[in-house]
């Protein structure tokens, strides 16, 4: 066997050229996709989130989120103001949503961009939790910037949880890929050794 395809023998799964280009390049497009996002003004902000919030109203998610029982679970999580009308708790609703959504698309891609070009190093999850977070934190420092918008903290710990979810459920598919891949080799090699 050659040095080359000792090598070779030796990638995994994710380290494939083709899964380092793609995760490298949706983790940046989803990051220049939230600055822009955070750069709108207000009202572009809250035009975008609309026809998430309508659909929200129509079925009914609004009105669920207002019983008690559910709100005891997620008031800490997603804070919504009992006194503005529907459709702006509506709004609300669907912008920590999005922010969930978003970051959570970015914890998945950095965890897997990182596994790409680090993998086998210790801290992977550490680090990419460490980035998702400190790019949502710097998200809402650069809205506090921008005309008619402010700086929500709270918004800060509804990335993080997206980010958390992202990045656990890369963990979840690289395991089970893992799985797999073991799966295979070992038939694989179970056939080899069949061979007379």
């Amino acid at each position: 066997m050659t040095n080359v395809e000792s090598a070779k023998q030796n990638i995994t799964p994710w380290q494939q050229p083709w899964i380092r280009i793609l995760s490298t390049a949706l983790a940046a497009a989803l990051m220049i996709g939230i600055f822009i996002f955070s750069h709108q003004g207000r009202w572009e902000s809250e035009k975008s989130s609309e026809p998430l919030a309508q659909v929200m109203v129509s079925t009914g998610v609004v009105q669920a989120v207002q019983s008690e029982k559910v709100r005891q679970v997620i008031e800490p999580v997603i804070h919504t103001d009992e006194e503005l009308p529907i459709e702006q708790q509506a709004q609300q609703l669907a912008r920590k949503l999005g922010h969930i959504l978003l970051f959570g698309a970015l914890g998945f891609c950095l965890r897997i961009c990182l596994e790409s070009w680090f993998s086998g190093r210790r801290f992977l999850t550490l680090w990419s939790l460490l980035i998702g977070i400190l790019y949502g934190a710097s998200d809402e420092l650069h809205q506090s910037f921008v005309p008619a918008r402010s700086a929500e903290w709270h918004d800060v710990f509804v990335d993080a949880i997206g980010v958390a979810l992202g990045v656990f459920l890369a963990l979840f598919l690289m395991r089970l890929v893992k799985k797999r891949v073991s799966r295979g080799s070992a038939i694989q090699s179970e056939g080899v050794m069949n061979q007379p």
